[in-house]
């Protein structure tokens, strides 16, 4: 209000206010863990657990639960060598309250192997949340193992990119 003595006269100032609107863009490797493959009888494996944390557009965390990670497998030993479309593959299915999930477990079952065999695999990712899916730009390699696993993360902002390893390796 402006005005001067009892008469004050009213007018619309224009305000202006910065908003940042966060969209997963990376999943954010954060640690790894050994764990069962749950491989069928006859079969083994060496499996991991990673954990990821959401990341935005510009590298910061994403403290939002309800986020959907999907993948795209693709082993290349296999014909047809990709699973068809992507599909949820989370430990839970959605975020946490702080925006973490858990890739579990991550690996490969071999029936009846007579040596460390190994597959290549490769992962791409997406994210379901509010009512929209948007492409990640983190993505994985993987050497797959009868008796250990290496895991390649990669495409994400600096300090987000790790490489696992874990059991023997040819």
């Amino acid at each position: 209000m402006q005005g001067v003595g009892g008469y004050c006269a009213g007018q619309l100032l224009p305000v202006t206010a910065p908003i940042t609107v966060q969209v997963p863009k990376y999943f954010g490797p954060t640690g790894y863990d050994p764990v069962s493959c749950l491989c069928d009888s006859g079969s083994v494996g060496a499996c991991i657990e990673v954990q990821y944390q959401t990341l935005d557009q510009a590298g910061a965390a994403m403290q939002a639960s309800g986020i959907t990670p999907q993948e795209l497998v693709c082993v290349s030993q296999f014909d047809p060598p990709c699973q068809e479309g992507y599909s949820q593959f989370a430990t839970p299915p959605t975020t946490t309250s702080t925006g973490t999930f858990v890739d579990t477990p991550l690996g490969t079952c071999f029936e009846n192997p007579k040596s460390n065999v190994c597959v290549n695999v490769t992962q791409q990712f997406q994210a379901a949340f509010g009512g929209q899916t948007d492409p990640i730009s983190t993505l994985t390699t993987r050497l797959d193992c009868a008796y250990g696993e290496q895991n390649q993360v990669y495409g994400n902002p600096s300090g987000f990119n790790q490489t696992y390893s874990y059991g023997t390796l040819p």
